[in-house]
């Protein structure tokens, strides 16, 4: 019996015990069997350089079993090796149609440099996901629901090779990249003026759950221009009219300054350095 043939028939063994530990999760059910097929093959591998065939043992503990269905961390981490290297080579193919100086281009390549190298998994997860705050919050810690391709094209990449004047700097204690003196963060939001009421209750709530708060700040997206309380004054409201009042105020401490900027508008105001 070969190797792919060992791995399905204990898989197939494995799989009432499995279905019943994740609830029929089927994304789980993948991951899991994934990581199973690769231990397995890593084991008979191993096994296969014994001289005496009657020493191989593939048997997989029950211990064992459970530890691959609850440890996603080799997926993840080859996950986000492939987000890097399509964040690079995003990266690239914008560099290919960039007229910006050879001074900026310098800036340029330091930026990203720093997001591709230094960043630790845990921390350039975090910068993807705080490029795509827009997401609905159940969807934050998949890494394929947070890695934007097209908001990277469309927006971060299309202003970071847009702008004649300032290189926006890596605030690495957040995982962001901010225009510091306009308080301008870009962002990979593509979201269309119609759904800003549900993107900004989703940006909120998920600042929230991660404590972080912006003040005075835009968020460089593709088409929203306007301050959240405006653009979703419900958002805002609160059951008893007695307390609006001072709750607004306390919101408005943290958040009542945030808004959008659309990226034309913020590409006209970093080139001629004028944020009004």
């Amino acid at each position: 019996m070969n190797s792919k043939s060992n791995s399905n028939e204990l898989l197939l063994k494995f799989k009432e015990e499995i279905l019943s530990k994740l609830k029929e999760n089927e994304n789980k059910m993948s991951d899991f069997q994934r990581q199973t097929k690769n231990e397995l093959d890593k084991k008979i591998r191993l096994e296969h350089q014994k001289i005496n065939k009657a020493l191989f043992n593939v048997e997989f503990s029950l211990s064992k079993i459970e530890s691959i269905i609850w440890d996603d961390s080799e997926f993840k981490s080859k996950e986000i090796y492939e987000c890097r290297k399509m964040f690079y080579n995003l990266y690239i193919e914008a560099l290919k149609t960039s007229s910006l100086s050879d001074t900026k281009l310098d800036e340029i390549q330091t930026l990203v440099d720093e997001i591709y190298y230094s960043f630790s998994d845990d921390e350039f997860f975090l910068f993807i996901k705080r490029l795509s705050l827009s997401r609905n919050p159940e969807h934050l810690n998949s890494t394929q629901s947070v890695f934007n391709e097209d908001g990277l094209k469309q927006v971060f990449f299309k202003v970071l090779f847009s702008v004649n004047g300032v290189v926006p700097s890596l605030k690495k204690d957040e995982c962001t990249v901010i225009y510091s003196t306009y308080q301008y963060i870009l962002t990979t939001i593509i979201d269309e003026k119609d759904n800003v009421k549900k993107v900004i209750k989703n940006i909120l709530n998920n600042l929230s759950s991660q404590k972080l708060f912006w003040e005075k700040t835009a968020l460089i997206n593709k088409e929203i221009n306007g301050h959240f309380y405006e653009l979703n004054p419900e958002f805002f409201d609160v059951r008893k009219k007695n307390q609006k009042t001072e709750d607004f105020k306390g919101f408005m401490q943290f958040n009542g300054s945030t808004s959008f900027i659309c990226r034309e508008t913020a590409k006209t105001n970093l080139t001629n350095g004028d944020t009004n």
